[in-house]
């Protein structure tokens, strides 16, 4: 469910074909609920299990979150450096707009 909503919002990768803003919205509302009740259903259910069922499930929650995290890490430091206003990956601060200068522009001292 969270892969299939990732992508669906990368423009990136659907273009024009991505979802809106409120159908994005919808969809991460209903699928919090979902994983939500399904977290709830796995603590109940495994409640009669031995340690070892319990540590297993446990893991394997460790590992999926991490999956999933991974999946969406460039959104996320995409999101931090649109927050704190740098624009470039190592954090360093850059202008949005650069001005650029030609040679023909520079006075080198020497007039005519």
């Amino acid at each position: 469910m969270l892969p299939v909503l990732h992508f669906t919002a990368s423009k990136k990768l659907l273009g024009g074909f991505r979802s809106g803003p409120c159908f994005m919205g919808l969809s991460v509302v209903l699928a919090l609920l979902v994983i939500s009740v399904n977290a709830l259903l796995v603590v109940q259910f495994i409640q009669v299990w031995p340690i070892g069922g319990v540590i297993g499930v446990i893991l394997y929650g460790i590992l999926y979150t991490g999956v999933c995290i991974r999946m969406v890490w460039d959104d996320l430091c995409a999101i931090a450096r649109l927050l704190t206003g740098t624009s470039s990956a190592d954090g360093s601060a850059t202008p949005i707009v650069k001005v650029h200068q030609s040679a023909n522009n520079l006075d080198l001292g020497g007039g005519i």
